[in-house]
């Protein structure tokens, strides 16, 4: 049984046949399968677990359609003892408070990152949660039978929120008290309580409403601890889950490009860090796959890198990557703030690149050949004329190509320049008292905002979405509230290898602390604001003003009951047309809701589903 129950028809028809094509196109490729020598773990892992290939009817009713290759999902495995030791080590620190506590454990599967966890903690109870002990039975069982363990086995599934309900219920954790929604310890951090736990499987596996489960129960965990349910019935739990790298893109995102309902819903519901994140792989070209531009990128690095720093948490060499000696050259050549040119730093990477350091992850696929290319282009060898033609004409249309990439790159930071420019007066505009100053600066406003609106019209018109993506990304790391958790990191991930997990995997290990309740909120206001940011998020790249007015005729003028909106030093924008919904912060939305709910004009038949219902994501019974 899963976390959620499927609504309507629709829903059903569409899940099924998400799952569908998830378990039918996606499987495990050979390389992945290989076991390293360095991990002996993986060698038992695959011994025991034996994936084999199977084959599934092809789609269609003809008797004789084709059939599909298929491995079942398998839940990756940590098979490296150094990747669990440096990641204890380097978050020790925010760990010795649970010294002694309880742990629950959700799919120890091998048992590698539970022995280690469990060995540095010393908890009074460790509650093995593992539901395939038919496969990890030789792997726990040894665990669960040394004299004096404190391990317990619980072979239930942990992605049902009925398990939880049944451990509680069976006095699983004998030591932990439950607390009521209401009381003073119900919206406090349960420090005596750690979930630690493994939350992937690849292929992926499908949810509800989410294309993994790992995603759909990342963000139902925190959810839950509003209502002080599941293991957060004894207060707020912190969690520390393994997932595949890839389902933190909507989770934890680092561009505003990829800031959405469920990432926004998250950073009010919880803190998250990354401790263990992936290698950075090649950057392909579109929207959906490049993120910030390289220069913000390095700025958000040496942000963090200098935050852990002053925490006494030092990024070890041998965890870290290009990326991290890039971020330390900028911080060199910009007297510590970060910021650099991006025609200097297009310079900089092309000169790494074609000396041999890999620029892979910051550079586009096609950009990093051309480099490569022209690094080789004076090799002799023999070939050909004809064929050397042909390499000419190739390297030609590459460096062609790289060239008109740069310029657009250069042209499109004279734009966002620009925009900066508008913003920062906008900032000074806004502290200034009424007068004559004050009115100059304004028609000084008024002329930048055509500077930079002549400047955007001479971009193709594809390429201006990618403006207003930087100019956010630049703003957002300069402004002194977090619109993104990622950029307020306390500190630089460790980065691993994919062969570091069994089946080679790109995962990462998030760190989950639940924020509490705010005062004057509860869950009754939660299911209110979710509901609205449900209706103002489906564009979020509108401004603030036209996307209220998309919910409801003369909606818009609810920015005036939010002064936030307009507050520099709260993140607002005097031009609130420059305001966009994914740069707004928790407590803009929290503002909104309550003037929406004050509104004289609001939907009279109003109630806390309104605009779900509205919009057909759920029916009256929901």
């Amino acid at each position: 049984m899963r976390p959620l129950l499927l609504r309507t028809n629709w829903r059903g028809r569409t899940t099924n046949r998400a799952c569908a094509c998830c378990y039918a196109t996606a499987f495990l490729t050979p390389q992945e399968l290989e076991v390293h020598p360095q991990y002996p773990l993986s060698w038992r892992v695959r011994e025991k677990l034996n994936p084999t290939i199977q084959y599934k009817p092809g789609p269609g009713r003809n008797v004789g359609r084709i059939a599909r290759k298929v491995i079942p999902h398998l839940r990756t495995q940590i098979v490296s003892p150094d990747i669990c030791d440096d990641t204890l080590k380097y978050i020790a620190s925010s760990l010795e408070k649970h010294k002694g506590c309880d742990i629950l454990d959700l799919n120890p599967g091998a048992g590698l990152w539970s022995q280690k966890v469990h060995d540095f903690l010393k908890p009074r109870s460790h509650i093995l949660i593992e539901p395939q002990m038919d496969k990890f039975d030789e792997f726990l069982r040894p665990l669960l039978d040394m004299p004096g363990s404190t391990y317990k086995l619980v072979q239930k599934d942990p992605t049902s929120f009925e398990t939880y309900d049944e451990l509680i219920k069976d006095g699983v954790l004998p030591h932990q008290k439950p607390v009521l929604p209401g009381e003073k310890a119900a919206q406090e951090p349960n420090n005596s309580l750690l979930i630690i736990g493994s939350l992937i499987w690849d292929p992926k596996l499908p949810g509800f409403a989410f294309d993994s489960i790992a995603k759909q129960l990342l963000f139902q965990f925190p959810n839950m601890a509003w209502q002080n349910k599941l293991f957060h019935s004894f207060g707020l739990a912190r969690m520390l889950l393994w997932l595949q790298h890839d389902d933190l893109k909507g989770s934890l995102p680092r561009s505003e490009l990829h800031v959405g309902k469920a990432s926004f819903t998250l950073q009010k519901l919880a803190r998250l860090a990354e401790v263990v994140t992936a290698q950075h792989t090649h950057r392909k070209a579109g929207r959906n796959t490049v993120g910030r531009e390289p220069r913000y990128e390095l700025q958000s690095i040496l942000g963090a890198m200098k935050r852990g720093r002053e925490n006494g948490m030092e990024l070890p060499q041998h965890r870290r990557e290009n990326v991290h000696d890039f971020a330390e050259h900028v911080d060199r050549v910009s007297n510590g703030t970060g910021i650099i040119g991006t025609e200097e730093l297009s310079q900089y990477l092309m000169e790494q690149e074609k000396s041999g350091k890999s620029t892979i992850g910051l550079v586009t696929t096609g950009v990093i050949e051309s480099y490569q290319k022209d690094r080789t282009k004076n090799k002799n060898v023999a070939i050909s004329d004809e064929v050397e033609r042909s390499v000419r004409r190739d390297n030609n249309l590459k460096r062609g190509a790289t060239g008109q990439y740069n310029r657009d790159k250069i042209q499109k930071e004279k734009a966002v320049d620009l925009g900066e420019l508008v913003y920062d007066l906008e900032c000074r505009i806004m502290k200034m008292p009424e007068g004559g100053l004050k009115q100059e600066a304004l028609e000084q406003l008024e002329s930048l905002n055509k500077d930079f609106e002549e400047v955007v019209e001479k971009i193709a018109q594809i390429k201006r979405s990618q403006i207003i993506s930087d100019l956010d990304d630049r703003i957002q790391l300069k402004t002194p509230v977090v619109r993104l958790q990622w950029d307020a990191r306390p500190y630089e991930p460790l980065v691993m290898s994919p062969e570091e997990v069994w089946p080679a995997n790109r995962v990462s290990l998030i760190d989950v602390v639940p924020e509490p309740i705010p005062k004057g909120q509860n869950s009754e206001f939660y299911e209110c604001w979710s509901d609205f940011m449900s209706a103002l998020f489906r564009s979020p790249v509108l401004p603030v003003t036209s996307a209220l007015e998309n919910m409801a005729h003369g909606m818009s003028e609810l920015v005036d009951r939010c002064p936030s909106l307009r507050d520099p030093a709260k993140g607002g924008r005097l031009q609130l047309e420059n305001l966009r919904v994914r740069m707004l912060t928790t407590a803009m939305v929290d503002e909104l809701v309550k003037a929406y709910i004050d509104w004289p004009f609001r939907a009279p038949d109003y109630h806390a589903k309104y605009f779900r219902f509205k919009a057909g994501i759920i029916s009256l019974g929901d």
